[in-house]
């Protein structure tokens, strides 16, 4: 039986580095840490919820990029990479998720209200990161990490 640990930052979870205007801002993002055994019968989904918020409210741009060659989407092990799809759907905007391209923006969501305290209210946004059954069965045990970051850009 061999173990796979994923972490998405040294040592802990994503990290989000943000490139944002003044008045728009991501917030609720949780580390992310996950453990599994290899022979899974189906693909590891990861979700993560988090609020992108401004003022005045607005719609604005994603654009997400991995720490992969050309922002691709890895978390690595040494000389053992696994790649990973990642997908954002923004509830405010309606509809599913919507696949994301490293360094590819995708428009059109909907930020939420920016409170006084620059706090947002909710989580509109869900960030889903997929590991597929066939890469994690033939991946090579041990701990994985990478990192991912998330610009928001006001349209």
């Amino acid at each position: 039986m061999k173990l796979l640990s994923f972490s998405f930052l040294p040592g802990l979870a994503f990290m989000f580095a943000l490139n944002a205007h003044a008045d728009i801002l991501i917030t609720k993002l949780d580390d992310i840490e996950v453990s599994t055994q290899a022979n899974l019968a189906r693909d590891l989904v990861i979700n993560e919820r988090l609020c992108v918020a401004s003022n005045p409210v607005g719609v604005y741009s994603l654009i997400a990029l991995g720490d992969g060659d050309n922002g691709e989407f890895t978390i690595n092990n040494g000389p053992y990479r696994i790649d990973y799809d990642v997908l954002y759907r923004d509830r405010r905007s309606g509809g599913g998720f919507t696949e994301l391209q490293a360094g590819v923006p995708v428009s059109g969501f909907l930020t939420r209200p920016l409170r006084n305290a620059r706090n947002c209210q909710g989580n509109a946004g869900r960030l889903r990161i997929i590991i597929k059954k066939e890469t994690l069965n033939s991946a090579v045990a041990g701990r994985y990490q990478g990192i991912i970051q998330l610009s928001v850009i006001p349209e």
